[in-house]
């Protein structure tokens, strides 16, 4: 919920979706906190009123567009006894009955996009009709790579490794993984079996996703890779939340 601009990170990879033509989307969320974000996606009608009451009905807009008409929020709690990018995956089809194929994102990094396109659009495009498997990877040097990022290694545009922050002599291939997927039926069932499948205390290991993915991939899988085409921001340093803030003070000044 820290802002970038005037809204909050998490609005940005909203619009990434809906600019998708995603219609349906599911946010996961730290059931023990604050429902900022169920409030932030949620109705406000006293706010509504109060803009009415005061003449700002010009302010509604600015609602109306958060609220998303054409979108349907849902909201899954997710338990912190167990932690990891399998977990809210897993909770989320559980809970709501999810067979797949999904499209899963992070919450705290998105592709700096111009309005006529949409990475996400790419990942869907890649899956075709039938909902293959696909892994969006962004373009890093070696050693932006080493010790920070998934690498993804590939033969003929599938998926044949998924390396966990590997050491700088490791690095062979300038593809990272930032958790941006199509998820097959099949892979979903995979991610379900391996977080139910293990207990991992919290000072073990964290219920990564790209075990599975790894597992899926060794049983004969199909994971198809592609490459982003737009610049990746991540809000999860505050090296990256500066420079999102940086690019939109310099499209703001660039517009006026």
């Amino acid at each position: 919920m820290l802002p970038v601009g005037d809204r909050p990170i998490v609005d940005y990879v909203v619009e990434e979706c809906v600019r998708a033509g995603l219609t349906e989307i599911i946010i996961v969320v730290n059931r023990e906190m604050s429902k900022q974000i169920e409030t932030y996606y949620g109705e406000n009608y006293n706010l509504r009123q109060f803009l009415i009451n005061r003449g700002l009905e010009d302010r509604l807009k600015i609602m109306d567009d958060i609220l998303r008409p054409n979108v349907s929020f849902r909201f899954v709690g997710q338990d912190l006894e167990r932690y990891g990018s399998s977990v809210p995956i897993t909770e989320a089809a559980e809970q709501l009955g999810i067979v797949g194929p999904v499209v899963f994102c992070n919450g705290d990094d998105f592709f700096w996009e111009s309005h006529d396109g949409s990475e996400i659009r790419a990942l869907i495009e890649a899956a075709g009709e039938d909902g293959d498997s696909v892994i969006m990877g962004v373009e890093r040097e070696p050693e932006e790579i080493a010790g920070r990022y998934g690498m993804i290694e590939e033969q003929d545009g599938k998926l044949t490794r998924l390396v966990e922050k590997p050491a700088l002599e490791n690095v062979t291939s300038k593809l990272t993984n930032v958790n941006r997927l199509v998820i097959s039926g099949d892979l979903l069932k995979e991610i379900i079996e391996y977080t139910n499948g293990h207990s991992f205390a919290a000072k073990d290991q964290e219920y990564m996703i790209t075990d599975p993915i790894q597992s899926f991939v060794d049983k004969g899988g199909v994971i198809k890779t592609i490459r982003a085409q737009r610049q990746f921001i991540d809000c999860g340093s505050l090296e990256g939340w500066l420079e999102a803030n940086s690019l939109l003070r310099g499209q703001l000044a660039n517009n006026n």
